[in-house]
């Protein structure tokens, strides 16, 4: 068309030159140049429409990828219209059959396994540790040399009723009823009674005996202080054999040598043969059995309290059993909400039996996706429990999606036609959000600690069923309730309404998806409510960033449990009375040094008077050194026999009278295990001293002692390893930090490429990974107001949450950039279109997770509140914060645009002004 018209234009003007080189004038130049302009402005409208369509097919290309994919949707919708109760059938005959795995679910609750980082510092350096100096419980077991809280020990608190001074007579000897009755506790297995003695960690030949045992045993001695007890430790230089006493004893009061007075607590323990692999069911029974029988143990002048840690573990199953029922409760809560959020004022167009099915189809989903890793054997921990909470909440958000859609279809047109459009605009965003959940999800799986991984592995299978489901089981249940609607049934009785009305009625319009339309954008579309909404966005964030930097990390473990409770009550003991001297820590020297060097003698020495030196290591004694001691030895008149024939000043001899020697006498030999020799006995290639860490009264002088433990190492002129039980367990606190902003933007940058994969808009995909960002940072931030560490239960949470804070945005830059329309119609319909979606998606969420509340634990309680919190703020996002960002890029574009478009057309009409 435009060829023509400049063509026309070429013929008219040689039309009008040859008139004008004839003597016969018909039409004046003026006339000439009047027409002749007018032919130029049509030409020139031209110009611009075929840019303007150049454009519109350069977007087509653009977009190639997103429409295929919505026309392949909307063709799969059309096949699901013609087929619904086959892909009803099918997803239940799948669940169905998934859920045999069941049969294999392997339950994990090991705290040392799930929290612990299976890389890293501190698993490397226990790792290390064990290789060089192995401890076979079975033969001797020193509970100072351990490189791990033991799994399997059982571990008791006792104090007095009145939590008074216990070096009492009737005290002690209940002290000693109990530990009678705790060693004949017995399992009976294959008709054999099994009693601690069976499964004991064995020293010196016979089961490990708490060292305040001793005072047990001579109660009259130890009253009238003829026989007394040295604290915190109890050595015999010669024989280089020691009591700790601080491991049994609590809140003691010392004389001024030393020898204890008083004490306000005892703990005892119980350990096993760890090392025997075929006595670890054994040992799991009898420690469960141990457990459950002290509760029931009555005493006059005692309490017992089960150790924290190993209670816990034990407690887990039991809270999952007693929040399992709460899942129908959630089910039953979201259940009638959706029923409630899918009805209309009209009847027809009421869609409550969808609300049961979006429930059904996460129900499938966590099923299948449960049974389907169970039975690949992958350990599930407990703590999986909150899964089917958060998918069953968040994930029905799809099918909010999909009814809104389904609601703007011409309702004139067949159920075929409109399934095609709804999974065309549906379909597509679904996915999107499906893809970037998943993706997060793995990202989250690299991460060191096996209960991540585990949880985001079932998260991320739910997700993908979730997403199967949701196009499939659900999809037919629409289309089913679409005929339904076609011809004009109660969505309860399936009567035939007589007073139906027209389905085109304007007066059928969903109520609140208007409300969205109308006032939401009306109230956007102010200049004075952009301003408002971007200061709120810029607080929010600033109030976020603030409450990070006053962020504590890492596991308080006193909070875990309610206060009142007993677990509770043991870690306030061990804090309160157990602190004074903790734990002890590995000092290994991995090189290999000539210790018969008093040079080398001196260095160590310093060395360990350096670690002595940190405010949290005790001194004096409690540096245990085989070096020390064998020098010790070697100035005792017994070595000038023992010793004759050997020159300890010299390489051979030091190692020799060391192994034959010093290691053969008495209990000095438990030593041998703190000393690595190379395979022919000439080179002591590493070595292991021991310091203690004192007054470690709360989990924050924890992180701090470990950090500044591993700074002295690094800093050491030797090649130094510093260990200790706690240290895999700190080590996620200490790291958690960078960990999570790790995680976090990269997960941002994943779901940037496959939001830009889908819809190749720079802009947008920007926006949309920057509010996730944001929703994270605001996040984070507020739990630091709401008494919520950032630790590995919290990161779970929040990783598990990354979807949540994913759907919304998506849902709504994909409604904004592919709608037709333009400026303020185009705000008008995102939020007609999904507008609503996302608030009942939020509001969903929320009273979703309520229920775990009924449970007052730290876990689930932190759970419903980073859930509520990132659920206000991603909707707050979604629906003011991307569409005031995207109406005001989409304003700027057009107007650069139009600008671009009117520079254009005056160049090319000066310059064809000039031509002529």
């Amino acid at each position: 068309m435009c060829q023509i018209e400049w063509l026309l234009w070429i013929v008219s003007l040689i039309g009008n030159v040859k008139e004008f080189g004839n003597t016969e004038v018909k039409v004046s130049f003026k006339g000439l140049l009047r027409r002749d302009e007018q032919v130029r402005n049509t030409s020139l409208k031209c110009m611009c429409s075929d840019m303007e369509h150049e454009t519109r097919n350069m977007d087509r290309k653009i977009m190639i990828f997103r429409n295929t994919l919505a026309r392949l949707f909307g063709k799969f919708g059309e096949f699901i219209a013609l087929h619904p109760s086959s892909f009803i059938i099918l997803p239940v005959m799948v669940s169905l059959l998934l859920s045999v795995g069941f049969i294999n679910i392997n339950f994990r609750n090991d705290i040392n396994y799930l929290f612990s980082s299976d890389r890293g510092r501190g698993f490397s350096d226990r790792n290390f540790i064990d290789k060089m100096f192995p401890m076979n419980t079975s033969q001797f077991f020193d509970i100072l040399r351990i490189t791990e809280r033991p799994e399997m020990t059982a571990v008791v608190y006792i104090t007095s009723t009145e939590e008074n001074n216990m070096l009492k007579k009737e005290i002690l000897m209940e002290i000693e009823n109990f530990d009678k009755l705790a060693r004949n506790i017995s399992i009976i297995v294959n008709g054999e009674f099994i009693q601690y003695h069976k499964i004991c960690g064995i020293v010196n030949g016979k089961c490990f005996e708490n060292p305040i045992l001793a005072m047990v045993n001579h109660i009259d001695e130890v009253i009238s202080r003829k026989i007394k007890f040295k604290y915190p430790i109890q050595i015999d230089k010669l024989s280089a054999t020691y009591k700790l006493m601080s491991l049994s004893a609590g809140g003691v009061k010392t004389d001024n040598d030393g020898y204890i007075q008083e004490m306000a607590a005892v703990r005892l323990l119980y350990p096993t043969d760890e090392s025997n692999i075929t006595k670890k069911k054994l040992i799991t029974e009898w420690r469960e059995t141990f457990y459950s029988r002290i509760k029931k143990f009555k005493f006059n002048y005692i309490k017992i309290f089960p150790c924290p840690v190993s209670s816990v573990e034990l407690e887990i199953p039991i809270l999952a059993d007693n929040i399992t029922p709460l899942i129908g409760a959630a089910v039953t809560v979201i259940t009638v909400f959706s029923v409630l959020m899918y009805m209309t004022n009209d009847w027809i167009k009421s869609k409550p039996w969808m609300g049961i099915a979006a429930v059904v189809s996460a129900g499938l989903a966590t099923v299948s996706s449960f049974g389907m890793l169970s039975a690949a054997g992958v350990d599930n921990p407990n703590s999986n429990i909150v899964i089917p909470f958060l998918i069953l909440a968040t994930e029905i958000d799809d099918a909010f999606v999909m009814i809104a859609c389904w609601r703007i279809t011409d309702s004139k047109k067949i159920v075929a036609k409109r399934m095609k459009d709804t999974y065309s605009n549906a379909a597509v965003s679904i996915t999107i959000t499906s893809l970037t959940n998943v993706a997060s999800y793995c990202i989250a799986m690299t991460a060191p600690f096996p209960i991540v991984r585990l949880f985001c592995s079932y998260a991320a299978t739910c997700v993908g069923f979730t997403y199967l489901y949701q196009i499939t089981f659900f999809g037919g249940c629409l289309a089913l309730s679409g005929y339904r609607e076609e011809k004009g049934l109660h969505p309860f009785t399936f009567r035939t309404l007589d007073l139906y009305k027209e389905p085109n009625s304007k007066e059928h319009d969903f109520y609140f998806m208007k409300v969205f339309s109308n006032r939401i954008a009306a109230f956007i579309s102010r200049f004075s409510a952009k301003i408002l909404i971007i200061l709120l966005y810029f607080i929010n964030l600033s109030i976020g960033i603030w409450g990070i930097f006053s962020l504590r990390e890492g596991i308080n473990f006193l909070h875990i449990y309610p206060k009142g409770s007993l677990i509770h009550e043991s870690y306030r003991l061990h804090y309160q009375y157990f602190s004074e001297y903790s734990f002890p820590i590995h000092i290994v020297i991995n090189e290999t040094l000539d210790y018969s060097d008093r040079r080398v003698q001196k260095s160590i020495e310093k060395l360990l008077s350096k670690f002595q030196s940190h405010p949290n290591i005790a001194g004096g004694d409690l540096a245990l050194s085989w070096l020390k001691y064998y020098i010790e030895f070697q100035n005792h008149t017994v070595a000038r026999y023992s010793l004759m024939g050997y020159d300890v000043s010299r390489k051979q001899d030091f190692i020799d009278g060391l192994r034959n020697v010093f290691f053969k006498i008495g209990n000095s030999r438990q030593l041998s295990n703190d000393v690595a020799f190379n395979k022919n006995f000439t080179e002591i290639i590493c070595s292991r001293f021991f310091v203690v860490a004192k007054d470690v009264t709360n989990n924050e002088i924890e992180y701090k002692l470990i950090k500044d433990m591993w700074k002295m190492a690094d800093e050491s002129e030797f090649r130094l390893i510093a260990h200790s039980v706690i240290s895999p367990i700190i080590e996620q606190g200490i790291n958690i930090r960078s960990l999570t902003f790790q995680l976090f933007w990269q997960t941002s940058l994943v779901i940037f490429i496959v939001f830009f994969l889908f819809i190749p808009d720079f802009l947008c995909a920007v926006i949309v990974a920057f509010s996730i960002v944001s929703a994270i940072v605001e996040t984070i931030g507020y739990m630091a107001f709401w008494g919520v560490n950032l630790d590995i239960v919290s990161v779970t949470i929040l990783i598990l949450c990354l979807g949540f804070c994913v759907n919304y945005p998506t849902h709504m830059c994909y409604s904004f950039l592919t709608c037709d329309k333009n400026g303020k119609e185009k705000l008008k319909r995102s939020l007609y279109n999904v507008g609503f979606p996302i608030f009942q998606g939020s509001i969903s969420t929320v009273i979703g997770i309520l229920v775990l509340l009924y449970n007052n634990m730290y876990g689930y309680i932190a759970f419903v509140k980073i859930v509520t919190i990132i659920a206000v703020k991603t909707a707050f996002h979604s629906m003011f914060v991307i569409p005031v960002l995207l109406v005001v890029i989409s304003f700027y574009v057009e107007k650069k645009k139009n600008v671009s478009s009117v520079s254009e057309q005056n160049d090319m009409m000066e310059t064809e002004s000039l031509n002529v």
